[in-house]
């Protein structure tokens, strides 16, 4: 497979998930909701951010005993970035709900 053929696979994969997730925030979002409907799905989307933290932690300590040692840099970065982004989005949405109930 040539590296055209790889990146184009990608993009599919990566166009089927976040259509997907496109399509459910645009449907929900399409008409009115009532103020306790968008703080359930805030609530939500705020678990669904945070719940992976505590695996995660625990993999990157795992890969840290293997770090340079079988376990590339490049790769213990990227699974850090991936951490630190889900505990981004966490804190946005946190921030919009504590905007919205005071």
């Amino acid at each position: 497979m040539s590296g055209a053929e790889f990146i184009e696979q990608v993009e599919t994969i990566f166009a089927k998930y976040w259509g997907g997730h496109v399509e459910v925030v645009t449907t929900f979002f399409a008409r009115p909701r009532p103020r306790e409907q968008l703080l359930q799905w805030l609530d939500l989307q705020l678990y669904k951010e945070i719940h992976v933290v505590p695996r995660h932690l625990q993999s990157l300590m795992e890969m840290y005993e293997s770090l340079d040692a079988g376990m590339e840099r490049g790769e213990y970065e990227a699974d850090a970035y991936e951490l630190a982004d889900e505990v981004h989005h966490y804190r946005l949405l946190a921030d919009i709900r504590e905007l919205i109930t005071g």
